[in-house]
């Protein structure tokens, strides 16, 4: 049992040795290219990784055109956005700060009793910030903390106007 755990102990000090740490880089002292991580996206309600934008670098990620067609029990909406960006910045080697513009939308719901409601205009504002808590760099696995705030300013009723 002694092997085993000295043998652990060896084996996490040496991949700690190897990986170079990133602890030091923040947003006014970016991390090298050579250190950086793969480009991994953010899709507001696509996708959400765990996974920050390294520090000091930026990611622009846009929909330049989003369309989308539900049909429920007779009532079909067709919903269009037109470029959609998350700009992101590396803070630290494990944060990140997003701002998500939801820009021009439009919205069109038809009823089964033939009524129709067409909605157009500028969407709501996000400021997001992620955490990663584990797995940044490494690991089989990573989990994030992403708390955002909303700003309602959508206009046409276009969002809930709620934060």
């Amino acid at each position: 049992m002694k092997r085993l755990i000295l043998y652990l102990a060896l084996a996490a000090e040496c991949a700690a040795e190897s990986a170079p740490s990133k602890s030091d880089y923040n947003l006014f002292n970016p991390t090298p290219e050579a250190q950086m991580r793969e480009f991994v996206t953010d899709r507001p309600d696509k996708t959400e990784a765990p996974y920050t934008v390294d520090a000091g670098h930026f990611q622009h990620e846009t929909d330049i055109l989003s369309y989308v067609r539900n049909s429920v029990d007779g009532v079909t909406d067709q919903s269009l956005l037109l470029m959609s960006p998350n700009l992101k910045v590396g803070l630290t080697n494990s944060s990140d700060l997003q701002l998500v513009v939801q820009s021009f939308g439009y919205d069109r719901t038809e009823g089964n009793n033939g009524g129709s409601k067409k909605l157009s205009g500028f969407g709501d504002i996000l400021v997001r910030f992620k955490q990663n808590i584990w797995g940044n760099d490494s690991g089989d696995s990573a989990l994030a903390v992403m708390p955002y705030l909303k700003f309602p300013t959508n206009r046409g009723e276009l969002g809930n106007t709620s934060l």
